[in-house]
C-alpha cells in the first residue's frame, strides 16, 4: 500500500535512473530523507565506476557495501516490528555518517 507524502521533499522526489521509486515503498519521513541521500552518493558514484575503481578503491569499496545494506534495508522495511525498525534506522543513520567522512 502507498504512503500519502504530504511532505515537500518527498512530494518533488524524482527517482534516480537505475533505482527504485522510494515511494512505492511504505517509509516514514526521515528515513525516506536518509534513503534518498543514500540513492543519489550512489548514483553519483556510478556515473564513472572505472574512474573511482582507479583513483578510489575505498570509496568504491564502501558504496558497494552501503548499495547492499541499502537494498536490504529497502526491501525488508514494509515488514518491519517496532524492535527491527529501530534496528534498521541505527543501521541506515551509521551508514549516512560513513558517508559523510568519505
Amino acid at each position: 500500500m502507498k504512503r500519502k507524502y504530504n511532505h515537500k521533499l518527498i512530494k518533488e522526489y524524482k527517482p534516480y535512473k537505475g533505482f527504485y521509486d522510494l515511494r512505492d515503498y511504505d517509509l516514514p519521513k526521515e528515513v525516506f530523507k536518509q534513503l534518498e541521500e543514500i540513492q543519489y552518493y550512489l548514483s553519483y558514484m556510478s556515473k564513472d565506476p572505472e574512474y573511482y575503481k582507479k583513483w578510489l578503491p575505498v570509496q568504491c569499496q564502501k558504496a558497494q557495501e552501503l548499495s547492499a545494506k541499502y537494498q536490504i534495508a529497502l526491501f525488508q522495511f514494509n515488514s518491519l516490528d517496532k524492535e527491527y525498525y529501530d534496528q534498521a534506522m541505527e543501521r541506515i543513520e551509521n551508514q549516512t555518517r560513513q558517508i559523510t567522512l568519505i
